[in-house]
């Protein structure tokens, strides 16, 4: 992990022009820096990009989506794997 952060890399969202009216105003949320994570929706509405970054820069992007529920998909599979290595 590094210990300095960099520049940029800000967050911005808008409205899309699809589906809920015209496309909006852009909205600009600042990298807050090392260890942060801002959360926000994926909807086929709302556009979004990262502005480059300078400097250091360590990434993660991960998805949360309601369905399929994947618990309910990951439990199933290894009952199902359980059940075939005790034959």
């Amino acid at each position: 992990l590094a210990s300095e952060t960099g520049a940029g890399g800000n967050l911005q969202l808008r409205r899309g022009g699809r589906g809920r009216g015209s496309a909006g105003a852009v909205q600009t949320i600042p990298n807050g820096g090392y260890g942060d994570a801002t959360l926000f929706r994926i909807a086929p509405w709302l556009e979004h990009r990262v502005l480059p970054a300078q400097g250091v820069t360590c990434r993660y992007v991960g998805w949360f989506a309601a369905s399929p529920d994947y618990r309910e998909r990951f439990i199933s599979m290894t009952q199902s794997a359980a059940g075939e290595s005790g034959r």
